[in-house]
Order: structure tokens, then C-alpha cells, then sequence
């Protein structure tokens, strides 16, 4: 209800607002009242005077009670101390997952269990099932503002339960769900928020329907978690059920459908305890597993200690047995270059320096190998000196000479010659500033390195300063790791220098570290101890035992600014057996010398041809300079750009069969090889190889890719015999036009070659002189003459045996008496000169001596005979044109097409005002007989449709309609009669039928139809 004031007899004692006969003027204020009689008698009269005009369809929803001030203040306690404390522990387990969610941010399910716990202890303070609680803590909150702030949890509610439950068991159609919901609540709040009070009306029962399908879905959704087995959701289950009762419960008591409203505390309750449950037996899950994790990483951490240990002894065992065969192999080499076993040429004693050079770096990594396992155990001593350091970094700036490869690199010594002495080991001091200077020349292609010094008071800063490229922010810290690298160096190397370096360093007292920029370079420094107040006679100083130090880097004999000479003299290198800019077979791109020698010597046994770079820049500007090797052979580990970065910029421009790629390189694992393989490589060679290994691949290299030439040269003299066919087929149907022309004249023609025989003759020339083909083909044209040595016959003779230095003007010979059936009969030739490709031919034009009379002839058959033999020689050009074009010349070629097209259609257009009395009808029918004959034999043999038989042929044109479906519309003329063009491309009707025949070699019915159905058609021409 509104308003409603108490009145007992007839005395007004208590009201919650201002009764009114409208919405105007009646005012609500509270939602309940209490009146206290003044003087109870047995008698009482109670009226209840109500007006409800703001909440239309609002009533008594509950009992009027009756009795003692404390019987009603008992009444209302209970439900709101109740209240109170549920309110109470929802606010504090919202607030407890907000900050659960707000330090792990990926667990949303705790951001909508806090909300949902906030705004149900909102619910639950305005809840008339509370007491009407929030009108003890906040009696000034309006009428109406207390309706609708009672209302809206239940639009949030709802929604938020649906987000939790799909943030611990996600569903297919979740997302959608949520959002379907989440509308419904926005909705639900506007209307609210815009609306007068009113908690009764239809909008709210709406809404409160919904609510109950999105606790029906939930309810599904947990059977089907509960049937696929779940891990937790029976937890949940028992208290979503209880949740969703007392809400059903709160919404039906607000509609005034029921009147009890005590649920709501009960279900809230399994709710909480439900989650609390469900938390722990997560947090118990997890705690599970981290322990058992935690176990096993224990176990695998002690595991890999032991290890470790194991490494370094295993290390430590097998250097040590290393070095004896290393020193036998040292000293016997030097040992034979010295002459023990006799005098050696220098290319055999430069051989040996090389074993013996790589031995002594082998020993060199041993040292550094057990360097460290000793340094890791604290096994090293230190004999702290007073040491000059100028004279330290001028002896190691003089070894370091041999790395500077090219000596494009300076190597300077910045430190003053009367810089103060430091307190050091000085082997060890000379091993660090190697092993610094070292690291920097592999970064430093050209530019400068220093070493320079700074006194601190009680100490000197040393620092090795490069120009390289510069370490990467999130190398530096790593490359110090023992058998790290950074980035920036691809030059090989164990890893250990740095290691190595830093460990000495702190071990005298120190520390190194680095500062580095890309592309700027790097600064390596550390400090040591100054000698002041130091004696000169310094007792050795362990640092865990009095194992000695290895011998000094350098004898003490050593000049300082002698730089050491050559592995191998430059005289005795292996020369390049290549030429620059021309042909050979192998280029070899290696940075080491050793590496480049060792493989020219195999190359140069195998008797290969080859050429050498130092690193992948220079191979690439050989081949831009015009060198041509057959392969290349390329290391994978090299400065500046690997082996790798080489091979793909090489195949931007080769193909793998027109340039092989072996990589040559120490890295055999999977991933490296199919990042060869990636890069563009034909194979991959692991070192130390065999030289027989070598050769081999080298070889079948090789001969792939003549292979693979001669392949192409096959395959495009098969493309020039393709076109020379189709070139010939051409011209071999003009010159039957030709031929059919020629007999189609009225005029006596005859063929006769330089050597005076008949090679060809038309009927009005076999009814001239009365015979045969042949009776008159391969005779002497003396045989039909009646006297060859008369003068005009005998220059006719002659004009024929010189016809191939004519000009090809045709000559007149008048009076040549030729034999007819016995008589003879006097004749004028007109004579032509007709370059064939076989032979000169004379064509001759006979007229008998009336004839010649008459209409004073030849002078018609003489000029066609002309334009034919000019358009022979038209033909010819053509031909040789067409087998002189490139392949890849598209255009001409198409140009020379078109030009043979135009004279056939002039050829053509000839032979059918010669030539007609041909049967133009028969061959129109024919030409249709053999294209349908064709596309049946072609879709019976392959089974294909028309268009592909076209495609294929390239004889037809094909496209496709919108609707996806090719047509050949000029192919589908030639198989209707009514539709055939006026003028048939009788050779493109031949070629087709050639084409299915040379396709479809299955005999057939239909196949032997169309044989002779082609041979039929070509016979009439």
C-alpha cells in the first residue's frame, strides 16, 4: 500500500505519510507503521484509513500484529539481526574476491563472485524479509527511492551468476547466452530507473520469468557437467539450487503471490558454503599439484646438478687425455717440418703447419675447458704479480695480430707507457685481455679495438673498446653464461672466453662487465688492483689451493710488436684454379683459411676446377662480377652474414638446379639441417667429412645440374621440333594449294628441275602432248621434243639447266616442236624460275602455235606463276623466321602467325575462283563429318568434354560464361553444316583430327571411322 494511517477510537495514533484522494495530494513516507495505544482497554475500536495511488495494485502483504511493544520489537529483531549478518559476510566476501580479483587479473570468476555477493547484501538490506533493515540504518532514504533501490539487484544478479558459472565451465553457446541476458537486464534497470514506484506490475513479472528460464538453463547446464563427470560441479550444484529457491522465493513474496519471505537467508547460506567448498577444493587441487611439481622439479634440479658434475668431470677426464695424442700430433708435425725425418718440400712442411696449427687451437680450447672446471670447483691458483700493464696489452695486441684477418681492423694500445703497474696474475691478466680482444674481432669486421686504462685512486678500470656491430640489450647478460653466445656473433667459437675472462676477474678481486649499443659497438671492462704500497716480492696468493697456473699465452722471450707469422705461407697456398668472371665448377666460401685449404687440396685431387672466398659478402660480389661456378660450397658459421643469409639472397636470383648449395658446417642437428634445407640448400655436409665423402657430393652436384641442362636443351629443341612441325604442316598445305591451283589452270604447265626432267605436270599439259603421269613424271622433257638440237629447243634446254643463276623474269621460247600420239605440233613456252626448298624448278607454260595465235597467251599464266613463286619465297622467309625466333619472343612470333594466316587466306581466296569446280560442297559436309568424328573419339578416349579437347589443341578458342560453364562457340560451328563459317579453315579441320588421332591411340570403331574420314578429306586436296 501508500499510505495508511491508525486510528483507535476515534484518536489518530500513527500513519506512514499523508492520506490523499489522488496522487497529488497524498504523500507516502514509510512502509510500515506502528501505533501504541495510550490506554488499552478491553473494548478497542482499530480503523485503518488507506490511500494508494502511487503503488496501484500494493495491499496488506502480511499480518497486522497485535500486542506489547516488545512482543513487536521482538518480532522485527530477529529477521533484521539475521539480515544483518548476512549482509555483513556478503560485503566482506565481495570485498575479498574484488582484491582476489584485482592481484590475479586472469580470474574473472572472482570479479562476478564479488559483484554478486555485493549486490546481494543489497538485496538483502532493503528486503522487506530483513526488517526493512535499511530504514534503522538510513531512515531519510524517500519512499520511492527505497522501492526502486530494492528492485534493481535482482536486473544484476542474474546476469552476473550466468557469468560466473561460464568463467568455471565455459559452453559453446555461452557468450551468446550472457549477452541475450545481460540486454534483458539493462532493459530491466531503465525501466526501473524512468518508471514511477510500482514493484507489482507486469514488467516486473516479466522479468521475474526470465529469471526463472536463465535458473532452468543452469540447471541443464549442471545435469550435463554432472553426466560428463566435472571436477567439482556436485559442489556447486546443491548450492545454485538453494540460490535459486530463495530467489524464486524473495521475487513471489515481492509479487505478493506467497507470504513468506524466509528462504532468502537459507539459500544464500548453501551458496556461500557451497563456493567455500568448491574454493577449497581447488586451492587443495592446485596446492596437489604444486607440490607434486614441486617434487619432481627438486628432483629434476638435483638431477641436473649431479649431471653438471658429471660434465664437468667427464670434461675435465677427457681433455686430459686429449692432450697426449694433441702433443704427439703437435711435435711429430713440427718435428718433420724441422728435418728430423729429412728435407720436405715447402708444400708439404706448409701441410704440416697446418696440422700442426690446428692442433695447437684444439689445445687451446682444452685449456679453456678445463679453465672452467676448475674455476667452477675453485681449483685455480693465482701468482698476483706487480704487472706492467702497457707491456701486458702491447704482448697481447701482437698475438692478437694473426685473428685480424685482412687487417682491416686496427688494433690500437691506449694505454699511457707510464701508466702506474697493477697488482695481477700476468698470464691470467694477458688471458682475459685475449680472450676480450678476441671476442671483439669476431664483431668487427673493419673499425678499431682498443685497450685503454683509467685510475680510480685504489684501482684501475681496464676496458677493451670495439667499433662492431654491437651486442642486443637482451644478450648481454647471457653471453658471460658458459657455451652462450650472443646473437651478433656468427664466427663460431665454444662460448667460454667470457665465461672464462669473468670468472679470472672476480677472482682477482674485480668484476667485468659490458656496455654495448647496436650498431655502435662495445666497451668490455673490469678494474683491478693498483700496486701502491705493494712489495715487489709477492708471496703466491690461492684462492682455494696451490694447483699452478697455466703457462703464460706468450713466451717471455717474445718480441712485443712481433706479429706471428702465417698458418701457411701466401706462396704455398692452393691457387684458385678458376678464372674470375668465367666458367668453373666449385666456389668455395669459408671464412677459415685451414677450412679453404683443406677443401681446395680435395678439390684439387678430384681435379675440379675452383675458386675461394673468405665470407658470404665477397661470393656474392664474384657472382655479381660475372663468375659462373657450376655449385657452391658454403660454411654455415661465418662473421657478418651466415651461411644461411648467403643461400637465400643466392636464390632470389638462382634456382636450385641452375646453382647447387652444399653447406658445409659442425651443426648436425635437425632443426639446423632443415634450416638448410629452408634456406635453399641441394645438400648438407657435416665437418669433418671424409675427402672421399666430399668428392662424391661435389661430383653428383655436378652432374645433377648437367643433368638438368641437358634436360632444358632437351625440352626446348622439343618445343623448336613442336614449332617446326606445325610450321611445316602449314606450309605443306599451301604448296598442296599451290599444286591444286596450278592444275586447276586451263594452260599446259609443266614442272621440269635443272637436271631437264619432268618433276611435275598438270592435266591440260597430260591432254597436250597426249599421256600420262606416269608415262611423263621422271622422263627427260627431251623425250616429248622432236628435235632438242634445234636452236630455239636447244635454248630452252639450256635456260633450264642454268635456272638456279636466273632472276626469275620469265622468258619467252617461241617454235618448240614437241611429239603429240605420235605427231607433232609446234609450240611457244613462257618459262618460270621457282625456288623450292629441295630443288630450282621450271615451270613452263606451253601453248600450242594456234592457241598462241588466238589470244596471244601466257601473259595470264606466266604473271601467276610469278606471284605464286614470289609467295614461295615468301614462305620460305617465313620458315626460317619462325625457327630463328627465341622462344621466349612471344610477340614476333605471334607476328609471323598472323602474316602465314593472311597469305593462306589469300591462297585460299585463290584456289576457290581457280578451283571451282571442285565440289566446295563436299568438302564443306566432309570438314563437318570429321570435327564431330574427332570430338566423339576424343570424349569416348578420355572421357572429357569438348572444351578441354579445344584447350588443349590450342586450336580452338575457349572461355567461360558466368555461369561457370566453358563454351567453344568457333569449334561448335564446324559441327553444323548451317553454321559452318563461308570460308572453312580446312587446315585447322585437319589438325584437329591429327591431334585426337596422335592423343586417343586406343583402337576403336570410332577411332578407325575418323582415320578414314581424315584421309578421305585430305584427298581432296
Amino acid at each position: 500500500m501508500s499510505v495508511c494511517e491508525i486510528w483507535i477510537n476515534g484518536s489518530r495514533m500513527a500513519a506512514s505519510g499523508v492520506v490523499g484522494s489522488d496522487a497529488q495530494t497524498e504523500e507516502p513516507r514509510a512502509h510500515y507503521v506502528i501505533a501504541e495505544s495510550p490506554k488499552p482497554t478491553r473494548l478497542m475500536e482499530i480503523m485503518l484509513l488507506v490511500s494508494n495511488h502511487h503503488n496501484v495494485q500494493d495491499g496488506l502483504n502480511g499480518d497486522v500484529l497485535l500486542g506489547s511493544s516488545q512482543q513487536i520489537d521482538e518480532f522485527y529483531s530477529t529477521p533484521r539481526l539475521l539480515g544483518a549478518s548476512m549482509a555483513g559476510a556478503l560485503f566482506c566476501l565481495s570485498i575479498l574476491h574484488i582484491v582476489l580479483f584485482y592481484m590475479r587479473r586472469s580470474s574473472k570468476e572472482n570479479l562476478y563472485f564479488g559483484l554478486f555477493s555485493l549486490f546481494w547484501c543489497m538485496a538483502i538490506l532493503f528486503s522487506p524479509s530483513s526488517g526493512f533493515l535499511m530504514t534503522v540504518f538510513a531512515p531519510s532514504i524517500p519512499w520511492g527511492w527505497y522501492i526502486n533501490l530494492s528492485l534493481l539487484p535482482y536486473g544484476v544478479t542474474i546476469p552476473l551468476m550466468l557469468l560466473f558459472y561460464h568463467s568455471l565451465f565455459p559452453k559453446k553457446y555461452g557468450k551468446a547466452v550472457e549477452r541475450v541476458y545481460l540486454g534483458i537486464a539493462l532493459a530491466y534497470m531503465i525501466y526501473i530507473l524512468l518508471t514511477p514506484p510500482n514493484a507489482y506490475d507486469v514488467v516486473l513479472l516479466i522479468y521475474c520469468i526470465m529469471s526463472g528460464i536463465a535458473l532452468l538453463y543452469m540447471f541443464v547446464c549442471y545435469s550435463i557437467d554432472l553426466l560428463h563427470k566435472e571436477k567439482g560441479v556436485s559442489i556447486l550444484l546443491l548450492g545454485y539450487l538453494a540460490l535459486g529457491l530463495a530467489e524464486l522465493d524473495d521475487m513471489f513474496f515481492d509479487l505478493n503471490i506467497i507470504d513468506v519471505a524466509s528462504l532468502r537467508p537459507v539459500g544464500v547460506l548453501f551458496f556461500i558454503f557451497s563456493y567455500a567448498f568448491y574454493l577449497a577444493f581447488r586451492f587443495s587441487t592446485a596446492l596437489t599439484k604444486t607440490e607434486i611439481l614441486s617434487k619432481e622439479l627438486e628432483q629434476k634440479n638435483i638431477r641436473l646438478l649431479q649431471l653438471d658434475k658429471l660434465k664437468d668431470e667427464f670434461l675435465a677426464n677427457t681433455t686430459h687425455e686429449l692432450k697426449t695424442p694433441l702433443a704427439g700430433m703437435v711435435g711429430i708435425a713440427e718435428s718433420l717440418v724441422a728435418g728430423t725425418a729429412g728435407g720436405v718440400s715447402r708444400t708439404v712442411a706448409a701441410h704440416l703447419n697446418v696440422i700442426a696449427h690446428s692442433g695447437k687451437r684444439l689445445s687451446k680450447l682444452i685449456n679453456d675447458v678445463l679453465d672452467l672446471s676448475r674455476l667452477k670447483n675453485q681449483d685455480i691458483a693465482l701468482r698476483l704479480e706487480v704487472v706492467n700493464l702497457y707491456a701486458s696489452a702491447q704482448r697481447v695486441l701482437a698475438l692478437a695480430q694473426a685473428l685480424n684477418r685482412g687487417g682491416k681492423t686496427i688494433l690500437a694500445n691506449d694505454v699511457p707507457a707510464d701508466f702506474p703497474d697493477v697488482v695481477a696474475d700476468p698470464d691470467r691478466l694477458e688471458q682475459v685481455l685475449f680472450n676480450l680482444i678476441g671476442n671483439s674481432l669476431k664483431s668487427t669486421a673493419s673499425g678499431r679495438i682498443s685497450i685503454a686504462a683509467t685510475n680510480l685512486g685504489d684501482r684501475v678500470e681496464i676496458a677493451v673498446t670495439d667499433t662492431g656491430c654491437g651486442i642486443a640489450a637482451e644478450d648481454q647478460a647471457r653471453i658471460f653464461n658458459a657455451y652462450e653466445q650472443g646473437s651478433y656473433s656468427s664466427a663460431g667459437g665454444t662460448g667460454l672466453g667470457l665465461s672464462i675472462s669473468r670468472y679470472l676477474v672476480e677472482l682477482h678481486g674485480g668484476v667485468l662487465d659490458v656496455k654495448s649499443e647496436m650498431g655502435v659497438g662495445s666497451s668490455f671492462y673490469f678494474t683491478l688492483p693498483l700496486a701502491v704500497g705493494c712489495a715487489l716480492d709477492l708471496v703466491e696468493h690461492s684462492v682455494h689451493s696451490s694447483t699452478p697456473s697455466t703457462p703464460s699465452l706468450i713466451p717471455r722471450g717474445t718480441p712485443l710488436t712481433e706479429d706471428l707469422p702465417p698458418v701457411i705461407p701466401a706462396d704455398l697456398l692452393l691457387r684458385d684454379t678458376g678464372v674470375a668472371g668465367g666458367k668453373y665448377q666449385v666456389l668455395v666460401v669459408d671464412d677459415e683459411p685451414v677450412n679453404l685449404q683443406v677443401v681446395a687440396a680435395i678439390l684439387n685431387i678430384e681435379g675440379i676446377s675452383f675458386r675461394t672466398a673468405a665470407n658470404g659478402a665477397m661470393a656474392l660480389r664474384m657472382l655479381e662480377d660475372g663468375d659462373q661456378p657450376d655449385m657452391v660450397l658454403l660454411d654455415v658459421m661465418m662473421p657478418d652474414m651466415s651461411g644461411y643469409a648467403v643461400c637465400r639472397e643466392l636464390r632470389k636470383t638462382y634456382q636450385a638446379s641452375v646453382l647447387p648449395i652444399v653447406l658445409l658446417t659442425v651443426k648436425n642437428r635437425v632443426e639446423d639441417i632443415v634450416e638448410g634445407f629452408s634456406a635453399g640448400a641441394n645438400d648438407y655436409l657435416t665437418k669433418p667429412f671424409a675427402r672421399e665423402e666430399l668428392g662424391a657430393r661435389v661430383a653428383l652436384q655436378i652432374k645433377l645440374k648437367a643433368a638438368y641442362e641437358i634436360l632444358e636443351e632437351n625440352l626446348e629443341l622439343k618445343r623448336e621440333l613442336d614449332l617446326r612441325r606445325k610450321t611445316e604442316s602449314g606450309l605443306r598445305f599451301m604448296q598442296a594449294r599451290l599444286a591444286k591451283i596450278l592444275d586447276s589452270l586451263d594452260d599446259a604447265i609443266v614442272g621440269v628441275n635443272v637436271s631437264s626432267e619432268i618433276a611435275f605436270c598438270n592435266q591440260s599439259f597430260r591432254t597436250l602432248v597426249g599421256g600420262d603421269g606416269d608415262s611423263l613424271l621422271g622422263h627427260p622433257l627431251t623425250s616429248i621434243m622432236v628435235a632438242p638440237e634445234e636452236q630455239c629447243a636447244a635454248e630452252l634446254l639450256g635456260f633450264v639447266a642454268g635456272a638456279s643463276d636466273r632472276d626469275g623474269s620469265p622468258v619467252l621460247f617461241d617454235t618448240v616442236s614437241l611429239v603429240s600420239g605420235g605427231e607433232s605440233f609446234d609450240t611457244s613456252i613462257w618459262c618460270n624460275v621457282v625456288e623450292l626448298e629441295e630443288e630450282t624448278l621450271c615451270l613452263l607454260s606451253v601453248y600450242s602455235a594456234k592457241a598462241w595465235n588466238t589470244d596471244g597467251g601466257g601473259v595470264l599464266s606466266s604473271k601467276l606463276i610469278r606471284e605464286l613463286s614470289e609467295d614461295r619465297q615468301r614462305f620460305l622467309r617465313l620458315e626460317e623466321t619462325m625457327l630463328s625466333l627465341d622462344s621466349s619472343d612471344f610477340e614476333s612470333r605471334q607476328q609471323v602467325l598472323e602474316n602465314v594466316k593472311a597469305i593462306d587466306e589469300l591462297l585460299t581466296g585463290l584456289c576457290s575462283r581457280l578451283g571451282s569446280h571442285t565440289n566446295m560442297q563436299t568438302k564443306r559436309s566432309m570438314s563437318v563429318t570429321v570435327v564431330k568424328l574427332a570430338v566423339d573419339c576424343w570424349t569416348a578416349s578420355t572421357g572429357t568434354a569438348k572444351a578441354d579437347m579445344a584447350e588443349q589443341s590450342g586450336l580452338w578458342n575457349v572461355y567461360m560464361e558466368r555461369d561457370g560453364y566453358f563454351r567453344t562457340q568457333t569449334l561448335d560451328k564446324y559441327l553444323d553444316p548451317e553454321l559452318l563459317p563461308q570460308k572453312p579453315r580446312w587446315q585447322k579441320v585437319l589438325a584437329t583430327a591429327d591431334f585426337v588421332l596422335a592423343n586417343c591411340e586406343e583402337d576403336s570403331p570410332c577411332r578407325r571411322e575418323l582415320e578414314e574420314a581424315t584421309a578421305d578429306f585430305r584427298a581432296l586436296f
